[in-house]
Order: structure tokens, then C-alpha cells, then sequence
């Protein structure tokens, strides 16, 4: 008989494994066999084919990751059939991370103290596109530096820095560990600067960003694409702003990177940069 009989179905109803058995047979509308499953007639697991040569040194490195889950520069060397690395455009040295900010300046190791800083703060960036062009922001209108915050895109990403459009390079750049180093960072921002304002962003019709000075020491909060500024950020800011929209505008919110870009140059505008 049939694994799909009534007489099966009925003997083994308890039993999970049974329906996959029943996959065994293709069974027609009338409950007739129509033939097995493809598994006794088709070859359904294809030999592994090995990559034996490739054309760019980048699919060399591909191919050494999948095939060996490690760079190895020999077989690299056998893929592509080359002893040089003519694609090899430059040798540089990371950029060193903004990992200890200067409270006493308000700006990057090395950096020129600001005497009003205007710095950014962008919390879990889920977007490398929307990093890299407020970095590019931050660089055109003269912020002096962004702080990131939990868990969030790569800023070393190849993504990011395309985006930034060479701002990468220029822009003092922190990663905060933890709310208490942040915490701590602002704690002494504030004691050299008592005027320091947290600035936070919002789509829900507060105060508009252009009443809002922005003239002395600034930190602009950006929250995350999807979430929006989180709670802990609302609570943290001295203020509330957001971006005025046309009465009669479906969209509910600006993305994060034109939100930036309209709050930095509003800034500037304010500073007369």
C-alpha cells in the first residue's frame, strides 16, 4: 500500500515523523500515486566542485575564506596564478579611534580646543550609508566630533568610509564603551563647560531647531533609523528638538542622515560659519 493511505494516516497520527515520510510519494488529486519523490529519480546532491583558478585578487580572498576559513596567501597565490599583488593600491595605517576624548577641549586628541564645541552623538547606527554621510556632514559643516553609542554598524566598514567621501579621515571619531565611560565623558564636558547643552531630535512636533540656539556648547543627539532616540537619550537631553514639516506632508519623518544634515547646517548658519 501507499505511505498516504487512510489506513497509515490513521495507525500513525501521533507520530511527527510520519508526515515526513509522506514525502517520499507524489500523490495526485485523487489520492493515487503519481510517483515517487524526486530523491529516487534525480540526482539532488551535487558533487563539490572545487575553485581551481579565479580572476582578481579579491576573489582569491574569497574563495581562501570559504574553502580554508583562513587568509592563505600560497593558495591565494595558485587561485589568480600571480606572485605580485598589482591591485595592492597603498599600505596605511588605521585611523586611531577617538577612544580617549578630551573633556578639557571638547574635541579629539590632537585637535585644537574648541571654545564653543559643537560634537554629535548618534545612537546604534543600523545603517552604513546613513554613517558615513554624517560624518561627511560633520566634516562640511565644521562639527568637532561624533560619538557613537551602542551596538551598531562597523564605522571601518568599506561601506561607511565610501560614503563619507574622505570626511572619515577627517572627523575625531569616539566609540563609547559603556553609558558610564559616556557618562563620565559628559559629566566633565559639563564641569569645563557649565553652558553645555544635550541637544535631543525628535519627529513628534517639539520645539523647532531654529528657535533653538545652538550657539554655545552643543551636543546633537541623533537616535537610531528605525527606534528613534531612546529613552534614556529623551531623558538625558537639556531639550527636545525637531524639523518643522509641511502641513500638508504624508512622511512622518525625515532619515536620519537629511535630519543631521538640517540640524548641522542650522548650527552653522547660527555659529555664522
Amino acid at each position: 500500500g501507499l505511505i498516504n493511505d487512510r489506513g497509515n494516516r490513521l495507525a500513525f497520527a501521533d507520530d511527527s515523523s510520519y508526515y515526513l515520510l509522506c514525502a517520499l510519494e507524489v500523490i495526485d488529486d485523487d489520492g493515487q500515486l503519481k510517483q515517487k519523490a524526486d530523491m529516487f529519480t534525480k540526482r539532488t546532491i551535487k558533487p563539490h566542485q572545487a575553485v581551481t583558478s579565479v580572476d582578481t585578487a579579491s576573489e582569491a580572498l574569497a574563495v581562501s575564506i570559504a574553502e580554508k576559513a583562513e587568509v592563505d596567501m600560497e593558495y591565494m597565490a595558485e587561485l589568480s596564478g600571480k606572485e605580485d599583488v598589482s591591485e595592492l593600491m597603498a599600505v596605511v595605517e588605521m585611523k586611531k579611534p577617538w577612544n580617549r576624548p578630551d573633556a578639557e577641549t571638547g574635541t579629539g586628541t590632537g585637535r585644537q580646543a574648541a571654545e564653543d564645541p559643537l560634537l554629535v552623538l548618534f545612537d546604534r547606527p543600523g545603517n552604513k550609508g546613513n554613517l558615513g554621510t554624517i560624518l561627511r556632514t560633520c566634516d562640511a559643516l565644521g562639527a568637532d566630533g561624533l560619538i557613537l553609542t551602542g551596538h551598531g554598524v562597523d564605522p571601518y566598514d568599506p561601506e561607511v568610509l565610501q560614503a563619507s567621501m574622505g570626511s572619515f579621515f577627517r572627523v575625531p571619531l569616539w566609540q563609547a564603551k559603556s553609558n558610564e565611560e559616556l557618562d563620565a565623558f559628559l559629566g566633565k564636558l559639563r564641569k569645563k563647560y557649565p553652558a553645555l547643552q544635550l541637544v535631543g531630535t525628535t519627529s513628534h512636533r517639539e520645539k523647532p531647531v531654529y528657535r533653538q540656539s545652538l550657539t554655545g556648547p552643543v551636543v546633537i543627539l541623533l537616535g537610531n533609523e528605525t527606534q528613534g532616540l531612546s529613552h534614556r537619550y529623551r531623558e538625558m537631553a537639556d531639550v527636545l528638538c525637531s524639523i518643522p514639516m509641511a502641513e500638508t506632508s504624508s512622511a512622518s519623518s525625515l532619515n536620519v542622515g537629511c535630519a543631521a544634515s538640517i540640524l548641522l547646517y542650522e548650527a552653522a548658519r547660527q555659529r555664522g560659519v
